[in-house]
């Protein structure tokens, strides 16, 4: 974490982008003044929600900037389809990065028959995408082992919620 925070500062303190960051700093300060009257120069603490919503782009970020921080057996990573038509959105508040998830064939699924129900707690969340599914179907049809978990949770849509997910094969003791 360290690493990359280090790499993204030394990305933002870059010469060539002082005066974007002057701009950037004046535009602040210009909406600050608009907003409050006057400039803002203390910083307050987050609250929980806001804590909660910072790890979460953090891990969103560690996980799309980091290839090599995928495990070897990871076999996807894609956002989870039909969250809005499933039970997703009641359960967002309980949704939490790193939680199981059950992968469950539905090869008589009446749209699509390499669909994989992604299921929480024995709740639906939706699907694996049908561009992601024919393979990983095939696979757990003929009796591979795998691990799907939550990798992201964004609350800021809750009709439609955006969720992460990964795959990762088993691999046999």
């Amino acid at each position: 974490m360290q690493a990359w925070a280090e790499q993204v500062a030394k990305h933002i303190q870059a010469g060539e982008r002082s005066r974007a960051r002057q701009q950037v700093l004046q535009a602040t300060q210009t909406y600050r003044q608009s907003q409050y009257g006057k400039e803002v120069r203390h910083i307050r603490a987050l609250d929980q929600r806001s804590r909660q919503e910072l790890q979460q782009v953090i891990a969103w970020c560690l996980a799309h900037t980091h290839a090599e921080a995928s495990p070897p057996n990871q076999v996807l990573h894609t956002a989870i389809a039909g969250t809005g038509y499933h039970q997703a959105a009641t359960l967002l508040p309980q949704l939490r990065v790193g939680d199981a998830l059950q992968l469950v064939r539905e090869p008589k699924n009446p749209h699509d028959a390499n669909a994989i129900r992604l299921d929480w707690q024995g709740y639906t969340l939706g699907y694996v995408p049908r561009r992601e599914n024919q393979r990983l179907s095939r696979e757990l049809d003929a009796g591979a082992a795998f691990q799907a978990r939550l990798e992201y949770v964004d609350e800021e849509h809750p009709t439609y919620p955006h969720l992460e997910f990964s795959v990762c094969r088993l691999m046999p003791e």
